[in-house]
């Protein structure tokens, strides 16, 4: 009987292959390569789909910015005739940097997910769904997630591996409210850089008590001086506002605007109303930020509604972020992106 943390598989690109149609030249080696993305609305996850084994077979994945692993569920359904189970002590083992010792599955055959001394990694868990329990909380008909971290078996330093340096370890992303992409590889279109905690999977940014009560209380202040109005909070949000005199532009609801300031201080990312509400009602805006209590683990992760429609470039090799203020500005939101 197979254990639990077993019944999923860690991708390598040696193992699989992300269609040809996405790469942006025709030559065997690009350099760039384009995912589209799209946006669940009952999860408010991040999805991609990628081409996956021999034969090539779609799979859905959650897209997890800070994720160390590609992974998807292979409990059932899943054949490839150039799968290869990493063995203990292999170098695809060693990479990988397992959670567990190596693993013993007992089955009538192996398959992947089960085979006899293979090194375990537990995956990123969610909750709240009735399908396996490695797809729990995950948006529905999604197998997996793709990692977007640092670490040698994130999906960006594998896909550079896969096309043999060719394309660099760095990777753009642009996400709006339907729709947006994730293109890998060498682009011109950033300005500035500087280094923070950053999720997709966060739907909105989380702020340690002390420090949302000082951006919660600034931000009705400012509302107050506006005459706008406090009216009762709505799950998950503290702070939500009447409408009734709020002024509308193609940034969103006219709310004051804030920043993320990096260390030097010329270097700031801007949010505008778009990103800093949202909109519960025509009545009702709520602050689009989440009181994370004390002691949390991280004190400040910027959530995904915080990145909607703001093209970020993360280079992994040179541990840098590239980023634009809001699209909006100029009338190009992630969803005019034509794949």
């Amino acid at each position: 009987m197979a254990t639990s943390h077993l019944q999923f598989c860690i991708l390598s690109l040696l193992i699989f292959t992300i269609s040809p149609s996405k790469a942006q030249t025709s030559t065997p080696k690009p350099k760039s390569l384009l995912l589209p993305v799209t946006k669940d609305s009952s999860t408010l996850q991040y999805l991609t789909q990628l081409n996956l084994g021999t034969p090539l077979t779609p799979k859905t994945v959650v897209l997890d910015l800070g994720g160390r692993h590609l992974w998807f569920d292979c409990e059932a359904g899943y054949n490839s005739s150039t799968y290869h189970p990493g063995h203990c002590g292999s170098a695809a083992c060693s990479v990988a940097k397992p959670s567990f010792t190596c693993g013993i599955c007992f089955a009538d055959k192996p398959r992947p997910g089960c085979n006899k001394y293979t090194c375990s990694i537990r995956p990123r868990k969610h909750h709240n769904t009735n399908d396996t329990w490695l797809l729990k909380g995950l948006s529905s008909g999604a197998k997996g997630m793709a990692g977007l971290g640092r670490t040698h078996i994130g999906l960006p330093h594998q896909i550079s591996s896969k096309f043999g340096g060719t394309l660099p370890r760095k990777f753009a992303l642009c996400l709006s409210k339907s729709n947006g992409f994730v293109l890998f590889g060498d682009a011109r279109y950033v300005k500035g850089y500087g280094g923070t905690k950053i999720s997709t999977v966060n739907p909105y940014t989380v702020l340690e008590s002390s420090i949302y009560n000082v951006v919660a209380e600034t931000f009705g202040m400012e509302l107050k001086a506006m005459n706008v109005a406090k009216v009762a909070s709505v799950a998950p949000f503290s702070d939500c506002f009447s409408t009734e005199f709020l002024g509308y532009s193609r940034l969103g609801p006219s709310v004051p605007d804030m920043a993320f300031v990096f260390g030097n201080k010329s270097v700031y990312w801007e949010l505008h109303g778009a990103n800093l509400v949202v909109e519960i009602s025509r009545d009702v805006v709520c602050l689009a930020f989440v009181d994370g209590g004390l002691n949390p683990r991280t004190s400040i992760v910027i959530g995904a509604h915080q990145l909607e429609d703001n093209l970020l470039q993360f280079d992994l090799a040179a541990s840098k972020l590239g980023f634009t203020s809001t699209l909006l500005q100029q009338d190009v939101p992630c969803t005019n992106f034509k794949f």
